[in-house]
């Protein structure tokens, strides 16, 4: 009972933790319909649906087999030499192998493998575009947050160089002062057509990719601080297995190695070669005598089947292996991924609490600069660290949102389309 009790409890905990991360993630990520009209619309996924159809066939031809009617016709004319008699003869006959052997049932499960893995793979395409676009997307909100940084670092310098023209008409700045306040806002105009450039361009090429998607209003910089990080994890454990039971890649290996073992018994099989059997009728003698008959025949088997039978089964041992590198490899890549998750995480807090703690200096230093109390050179220092921390922060928060989206996908708890 308490043990039940405990399970429930964890599946809450991990119900509730994601369920916050949801609401956090549904600020920043596009809509579920747009994202699945966008992919299953995307030429990446016609071409898998035409793939998956193809294999849809191969497995169909694998059950049908590759056995084939052969129809064989013959004239001939016969002469006897001591009557020189002459007489028209015909024959013809119909003949088709027939499997053996148990080589039907295995023909007929690997027609089902082939047909699993050709499901699993379009799948896996379906996921991998799902990557790909949120990759695209995350890279448009990056862009937005550098420029939506330089638009406020520009507001800034405009505004210094505003105060420092004014004090410097009243004489209670250098022209130094002055020089150093101009060549800030230039740097900072600088760097605002640098960030716009590269927001346009990542617009343009979302939009280009993904016509179907509708991009958010502006104001995303805002949208980002107010929002709390995405949730702890908890038990990674837990997940990791998740991961690992429904990796589509995995389920591929695994699904392959059944079809590689089918396809080494069925090997195995071919050893025995298959009969081949047929009916005929032959008319001798213009129709004096007539023929009807049945016809067996076997090949006789050389060493060469019992070598690819063996190959075929040794196939089979290695990509059961492949199976378990594979595991390890992917299992270590996402334990990573969460590794990264936590740490960089509460990195991005520290990040936030350094910016903050940054703005509030650099409000000051502007007051004690108007006051007479700090030097031009002391408030822009202190205006570009605090632009240059807000913009650290910024983008920690998004990497640890791309990281949290990425971890949610491989776990199938969004866009969950395939």
């Amino acid at each position: 009972m308490r043990q039940r009790l405990l399970i429930a409890a964890l599946a809450a905990s991990f119900a509730a933790s994601f369920a916050h991360a949801d609401e956090v993630l549904n600020h920043f990520l596009p809509p579920d319909n747009a994202v699945k009209e966008s992919l299953l619309n995307s030429p990446e996924i016609q071409r898998a649906r035409a793939q998956k159809q193809a294999n849809a066939s191969h497995a169909q031809a694998i059950d049908a087999g590759n056995a084939e009617f052969s129809f064989h016709t013959l004239r001939q004319r016969r002469l006897v030499p001591s009557t020189s008699e002459r007489f028209a003869e015909s024959s013809f006959g119909i003949e088709r192998p027939i499997r053996l052997w148990g080589k039907r049932d295995l023909d007929q499960k690997l027609a089902i493998e082939t047909a699993s893995l050709a499901d699993i793979e379009y799948a896996d395409a379906i996921h991998e575009a799902s990557r790909t676009l949120l990759k695209h997307w995350f890279a448009w909100v990056r862009a937005q947050a550098q420029f939506a940084n330089a638009q406020t670092s520009l507001e800034i310098a405009q505004h210094n160089a505003r105060l420092a023209n004014t004090r410097l008409k009243h004489g209670e700045i250098s022209q130094l002062d002055a020089d150093l306040a101009h060549a800030e806002l230039l740097r900072a105009q600088a760097a605002w057509q640098t960030s716009q450039a590269d927001s346009l361009s990542s617009r343009a090429n979302l939009q280009r990719r993904y016509p179907e998607l509708s991009l958010p209003a502006p104001g995303l910089d805002q949208v980002l601080r107010q929002q709390d990080m995405p949730s702890e994890l908890g038990d990674t454990t837990v997940l990791r297995e998740d991961f690992v039971a429904s990796n589509h890649e995995l389920m591929y290996l695994r699904k392959d190695a059944q079809r590689l073992q089918l396809q080494g018994q069925r090997a195995d099989k071919d050893r025995y070669s298959d009969p081949t059997l047929g009916v005929f009728s032959t008319r001798e003698r213009d129709g004096a005598e007539q023929i009807t008959g049945v016809s067996v025949s076997f090949a006789f088997p050389g060493a060469a089947r019992s070598h690819l039978a063996q190959a075929a089964l040794s196939q089979a041992l290695a990509a059961q292996d492949r199976v378990q590198a594979s595991e390890r490899a992917l299992s270590a890549e996402f334990e990573g991924l969460l590794t990264q998750y936590q740490y960089k995480r509460t990195a991005a807090l520290q990040l936030r609490e350094a910016a903050h703690s940054q703005t509030q200096a650099a409000e000051k230093s502007r007051t004690a600069f108007s006051l007479g109390e700090h030097s031009m050179t002391e408030m822009l220092q202190s205006a570009r660290l605090a632009n240059d921390q807000r913009l650290a922060a910024d983008l920690m928060h998004l990497e640890v949102l791309e990281l949290r989206t990425t971890i949610e996908l491989d776990l199938h708890r969004i866009y969950d389309f395939d």
